[in-house]
């Protein structure tokens, strides 16, 4: 939820022209992570779980893929960048480590 807030925050100074561009798709990505995490535990179901956890990690990577070019199109600074990657590389090894520890469960 954190990373949520500094992502909404840091796009806010996107161009306007990207409203319904990258800001839009960059939102939505971000939105995402927390929300798959939220609706797989909801299930109750542990392989439920591991699906919406892989999606959750798919939003991540796009979130990843998203902000490298926002920096490249000079929308933030480096260390903005730096900052929000370093966030999304231990939410990754931590969704990562929460599937195979459920797997392990599983089998």
């Amino acid at each position: 939820m954190t990373l949520s807030v500094d992502v909404y925050t840091l796009s806010q100074a996107f161009p306007s022209h990207e409203q319904f561009g990258i800001t839009s798709q960059l939102l939505r990505a971000i939105t995402s992570v927390p929300l798959n995490i939220a609706e797989g535990w909801g299930r109750g179901i542990n392989k439920s779980y591991i699906q919406f956890l892989k999606i959750a990690r798919g939003s991540l990577y796009e979130v990843e893929t998203i902000v490298i070019l926002c920096k490249e199109l000079n929308y933030i600074l480096e260390n903005n960048c730096d900052e929000i990657l370093e966030k999304t590389s231990e939410i990754s090894k931590m969704i990562n480590y929460l599937i195979k520890s459920i797997e392990i469960k599983l089998n």
